[in-house]
């Protein structure tokens, strides 16, 4: 069964709601349009590490919705952010 944070993520990059911003050394940055706020979201390549703006990252440190899309643009798009 897929979880809500997937089927969110998915709505959100099969609406275009993710946008690549830059790579810049390690750093990978996005951004995403939600649905209450645009967030930024970072990946780290050596650490593999996520993080996001929103709350729900804030408060959990779990992996949201925005990053989840944000791996789906990385899977599908990997030449769009020079991967």
């Amino acid at each position: 069964m897929i979880s809500q944070t997937q089927k969110k993520a998915e709505r959100l990059y099969t609406t275009n709601k993710v946008k690549f911003i830059s790579s810049k050394g390690d750093i990978i940055h996005f951004i995403v349009e939600g649905d209450n706020d645009i967030y930024d979201v970072h990946y780290n390549r050596p650490r593999k590490r996520w993080s996001c703006t929103c709350k729900g990252f804030s408060l959990k440190e779990q992996i949201c919705s925005h990053i989840k899309a944000c791996m789906l643009m990385i899977e599908h798009e990997p030449e769009a952010i020079g991967l």
